[in-house]
Parts: structure tokens; sequence; C-alpha cells
């Protein structure tokens, strides 16, 4: 029967695996981040995606969620004029579709509490450019 100090031990040592994997984690986001804008480069200048970080009212328990599938792609046009290109455009371009649905799908792969564990209480919004 293990002692108490022997879970422990144990526990802190999962404890610094898990910090490493996410460290991990984290790395490989940050790096996909940055080769997707720099692989649309001239064609999309930022992507911003909204969330929702919730307290309820008792103080403790919150909600916290990534508005992944609304994402916008901020781009310049060819005449100089800046847009939003998000899940409700105005007029669809093929184009944009396609590198949205690529930013859409990568986003995708992470889960909330990945999100969360980054940008809980810091954002609205999250603005991701070169």
């Amino acid at each position: 029967m293990k002692t108490l100090n022997e879970i422990q031990t144990e526990i802190d040592q999962l404890n610094k695996q898990i910090e490493t994997l996410n460290s991990s984690k984290k790395e490989i986001f940050q790096s996909e981040v940055n080769r997707l804008l720099e692989k649309h480069k001239g064609k999309v200048g930022s992507v911003t995606i909204g969330m929702n970080n919730h307290e309820f009212n008792d103080g403790n328990a919150t909600y916290f969620s990534l508005y992944v599938e609304d994402l916008a792609l901020n781009f310049t046009d060819e005449l100089g004029n800046e847009y939003n290109y998000d899940s409700y455009p105005k007029k669809k371009i093929p184009e944009l579709e396609l590198i949205r649905d690529e930013f859409v799908k990568f986003f995708g792969l992470f889960d909330d509490d990945f999100y969360e564990s980054i940008y809980s209480g810091k954002y609205d919004e999250i603005v991701f450019k070169l």
C-alpha cells in the first residue's frame, strides 16, 4: 500500500507531464497559426474569433467557448478596401470560402479547454495575425 507521500509524488510527476504536453500543444498551435497566415499572406491579413467567457452569478462557475464556426477572415481587396469575411458574407467568394474552411477546421482541432487555458479572462475576441 502506498503512502500519501508516494501518491503525492506520483501526482506531482503526472502534473509535470501534463504541463509539458500542454506546452508542446501550445507551440504546435502557434506554429500552425503562423504557417496558415503565411500561406495566405496577401489574401488574409488576420483572423478574428469571438469568444464567450461567462461567469455565473455564484462567482465560481464559468462557461467558456470559442466561436470557431463564426471566425472572420480580415482581408483587403484589390481596391484597398478592408473587409471581414465571416460565416455569413454578403457575397460568397470561393477562394475565401476555401481559406476560411481551412482555418475553421484547424481551430476546430482544439477544444474549448485548450483555448480557455490560454485566453480565459483576457479578451472578448482573439485576433491572429503575422
